[in-house]
């Protein structure tokens, strides 16, 4: 696993319509996500849930 160091004042930040529908995201999330921005604009968030988080966090 790679690990990333973010400082304490790194904002990851994800937007999304009403769908679910990535429509922003921030530099920081994409370099600790590794995805880029191109392809998590227009995803449904669900692409970046980790299958543990039970999907009524995001109802």
């Amino acid at each position: 696993m790679n690990e990333i160091i973010l400082d304490e004042f790194t904002f990851l930040v994800v937007e999304t319509d009403i769908k679910g529908v990535i429509t922003f995201t921030n530099d920081s999330f994409c370099k600790l996500t590794g995805y880029a921005l191109d392809d998590l604009i227009g995803q449904l968030h669900s692409l970046i849930r980790h299958a543990d988080v039970p999907k009524t966090v995001f109802q």
